[in-house]
């Protein structure tokens, strides 16, 4: 018992003793010290560990003539690359056509095996590239401005090869279709921002930032036509410890195949269209102050409550000795 009375942080005052140990002053003490120390490791705990908020914006970009990169990969199961045109146009009339800059095409043969990445347009080439049935991956990125557009993909820069095989060859041109599989698909410096996913939590989400083997798989042997409508939605992550911002790219995606028109060339089209909104997450920066203010508050909160709760019995009970 006398072990327990050592304890009392609230001992009793008495005309024999300046301070009396009393047990019930020691279990306040020892359940003061208890409630303490979970509340300093958990104030410990959150000041080491991140703190997210997450919110949506009306942001206006002022730099809307940047460029971004829209990251694919698109494998095509019948059609060669000499045949295959990407091209672009957005709402400010820019039209590029035939985008070979930034775009890396893959020859395949029948098989499935690599051949080259060395693509010809050449009437005899490609004439033996329909032959041999060859297929082509198309992989790169294609710069495009921060204003509503698409990319198209056709046969635009090749229509008299097109037009050369389709009366040459109309055995082989029935074949020839733009059944297709896109391998991956995202927006911006993809690269760099998988970099900080880890950093804000967001290893979970990245398939709203980049679907893999996500998207769908057409392998239609008749003509058709293809249209992705993409809305994109700007992400900002905001690093309050290093003062950095970070801008991804997520997006929606909705799809349709329809039925080809033989009058005109068939094509898929990725309309995309930047959305108004801006989703921002913001890492917290923590302050050392915040964290020593808050100790002190709990040291100090702890000790009056208790203090105040054990002059509270003792009142109590010299009441009741008095009557």
């Amino acid at each position: 018992m006398s072990i327990l009375k050592s304890f009392d942080f609230f001992q009793k005052i008495s005309v024999e003793n300046l301070s009396k140990p009393t047990i019930i002053g020691s279990i306040l003490s020892l359940s003061a010290i208890s409630i303490m120390c979970f509340l300093l490791f958990r104030e410990i705990y959150d000041f080491y560990t991140p703190t997210f908020v997450k919110d949506t914006i009306i942001h206006h970009d002022s730099d809307q003539l940047s460029k971004i990169h829209v990251n694919f990969n698109i494998h095509f199961y019948n059609m060669p690359c000499g045949l295959i045109s990407v091209d672009q146009l957005d709402s400010m009339n820019n039209h590029r056509m035939d985008i070979s800059d930034t775009l890396r095409k893959e020859r395949y043969s029948r098989e499935n095996v690599k051949i080259s990445e060395t693509v010809s347009s050449d009437l005899d080439d490609t004439v033996k590239a329909v032959e041999n049935d060859e297929h082509c991956k198309v992989s790169g990125y294609v710069d495009i401005q921060k204003v509503s557009g698409n990319i198209h993909i056709s046969h635009h820069a090749y229509r008299q090869l097109w037009q050369y095989i389709a009366h040459a060859r109309p055995d082989k041109f029935k074949g020839l279709t733009l059944s297709h599989k896109a391998m991956s698909m995202n927006f911006g410096d993809y690269t760099h921002l998988k970099e900080v996913f880890a950093r804000f939590n967001l290893e979970k989400d990245h398939v709203e930032f980049s679907r893999h083997n996500l998207l769908p798989n057409f392998q239609n042997k008749e003509k058709k036509n293809y249209d992705y409508f993409i809305k994109i939605i700007p992400y900002h992550l905001i690093d309050e410890e290093f003062d950095t911002t970070t801008v991804g790219y997520q997006y929606s995606l909705n799809f349709r195949e329809r039925e080809h028109n033989e009058d005109e060339l068939h094509i898929i089209t990725f309309n995309y269209d930047f959305s108004p909104i801006t989703m921002r997450s913001i890492r917290k920066k923590k302050y050392f102050s915040h964290f020593l203010t808050n100790i002190c508050a709990i040291v100090g909160g702890i000790f009056v409550i208790f203090s105040i709760l054990n002059r509270t019995y003792l009142t109590c009970c010299d009441f009741g000795k008095n009557e």
